[in-house]
């Protein structure tokens, strides 16, 4: 009986090598796009949940200063402060508006300006200026005039509620995916509390 060894050409092992090597290249790119998804997805999640929390704080400080007609100076510098600089940078505006009738920001008021007793709509040079007492308190020119806090109502039985909706953007990091960035927002309602709390 005679043993024969069959040999294993050259060519073979070669071709046998590239089609690894584009296989490895094409799952490299697919497993290389899913983690930056991933990661990119959820550095956003952590920023929309903290810009939820931003407007939860600065409901509750605008709620609390009933009958102040600085309420909504300390609701934009209550949010900032829950804010790290960078998320602080991704603001793009704060909308402080009436939720006793609807639940929704009214519609200028998001489209970027304020509406007559209805909403203040703070831009970001705005909020820049939160902790300037010249540009807050209702007198003409100042930021909250249209919606003055001393005008809403914290008698329990016809208390005002208000909302504060804050607009806020995540640039990709990676710039891989379009459009640069996503946007996102958060809005919390609560009732003005009673001036005896």
């Amino acid at each position: 009986m005679s043993l024969s060894v069959r040999r294993r050409s050259p060519a073979n092992d070669d071709n046998e090598a590239g089609a690894a090597m584009v296989e490895m290249a094409i799952v490299g790119v697919l497993l290389a796009f899913l983690c930056m998804g991933l990661i990119e997805l959820g550095f956003a999640w952590r920023d929309s949940i903290t810009v939820e929390q931003a407007s939860r704080l600065g409901v509750r400080a605008g709620a609390a200063m009933t009958g102040e007609d600085r309420a909504d100076q300390l609701a934009v510098q209550a949010l900032i402060a829950s804010l790290e600089p960078n998320e602080y940078d991704q603001l793009q505006y704060v909308v402080v508006w009436d939720a006793t009738t609807s639940s929704e920001v009214p519609a200028g008021c998001e489209a970027g300006s304020s509406v007559a007793l209805k909403c203040n709509h703070f831009t970001k040079a705005m909020l820049d200026n939160a902790a300037n007492d010249a540009r807050w308190g209702c007198a003409a020119g100042s930021y909250d005039v249209a919606w003055c806090p001393t005008a809403r109502d914290s008698v329990p039985e016809n208390a005002t509620y208000i909302g504060v909706h804050i607009q806020s953007r995540r640039n990709w990091m990676t710039n891989f995916f379009p459009g640069g960035g996503i946007d996102f927002g958060a809005s919390t309602i609560m009732s003005l509390l009673p001036t005896d709390y």
